[in-house]
């Protein structure tokens, strides 16, 4: 039986050379958030995303028109509309709870993009108005999928 299933494997593959194997693509982020607060109030949240090389590269060449490795202000909204904008429908990848109740990211500000090192850089604030109370809240991010 050996013998058949590895013979039947090589007549697959001189019969169909060209099948290509697909897999699903993985970005990877290094990402930081910094907290901000008015007088009397926690703000927002500033964003940081530092993607992997494979990713970075393929924005790189969608985005980058004039292939000068910077990204100018045309760029970086076509960037936020083809390569950011559609995240929102996953609610940015973002996780954040107040006094353990999950907040959704309804509003994003602030968006650009920056290519440094071969890597792309997104930066944006996501606002949260959270106003200072005499009670403490306690307030988590995190972002992954």
């Amino acid at each position: 039986m050996r013998v058949f299933m590895q013979k039947f494997i090589i007549i697959l593959f001189l019969l169909f050379p060209n099948i290509s194997a697909l897999s699903h693509p993985h970005v990877f982020i290094d990402n930081a958030f910094i907290f901000v607060f008015d007088d009397n109030s926690l703000a927002g949240i500033k964003v940081k995303w530092i993607f992997d090389e494979m990713f970075s590269a393929s924005v790189i060449m969608d985005f980058d028109t004039n292939q000068n490795n910077i990204f100018e202000e045309n760029e970086i909204k076509a960037v936020e509309q083809g390569a950011f904008s559609n995240l929102k429908n996953y609610n940015y990848y973002l996780y954040i709870t107040i006094d353990n109740i999950k907040s959704h990211v309804s509003e994003i500000q602030d968006f650009t993009a920056e290519i440094k090192n071969n890597r792309i850089i997104y930066y944006f604030f996501i606002p949260l108005n959270i106003k200072g109370e005499k009670k403490e809240k306690r307030v988590q991010a995190g972002c992954y999928d």
